[in-house]
């Protein structure tokens, strides 16, 4: 196992303009156990998920509709983010989106096991993508 990585070294990996507030939020709840210590094994499961998701939008073919969707509904579980409203009945694109996200929760996907799940898929593709 790797030396734990401090927060701050571990924020700084992600501090680039293209990072969401979310993901940084994810990055800092993710690294502290129930004690309130870090660990390593926590940190480089949450290191191997935002390295996932840049990964995932630097891949040469474009996954599949369906995928994507997927790809978003893990991404947001895999953040510890909660869903708010549903969209409007307008919005066909956010409908869809909440839907999946609501199906990965309602099948009891932790965040943790939706970054697992999350690195996988990204896996895979970054594997078909050669």
């Amino acid at each position: 196992m790797s030396a734990v990585i401090s927060n701050e070294e571990l924020k700084a990996i992600y501090e680039d303009a293209s990072t969401k507030q979310e993901v940084k939020t994810a990055i800092e709840n993710a690294v502290k156990s129930d004690e309130g210590h870090e660990t390593a094994a926590t940190q480089e499961k949450v290191l191997e998920f935002l390295q996932a998701s840049k990964a995932a939008t630097v891949l040469n073919k474009k996954p599949s509709n369906e995928t994507m969707i997927d790809l978003y509904a893990l991404y947001k579980q895999g953040l510890g983010a909660t869903p708010g409203p549903a969209p409007s009945m307008i919005d066909f694109t956010g409908k869809v989106k909440y839907k999946a996200w609501q199906k990965v929760i309602n099948k009891g996907i932790t965040s943790d096991d939706a970054q697992t799940q999350y690195v996988e898929l990204v896996k895979k593709l970054q594997a078909a993508d050669q």
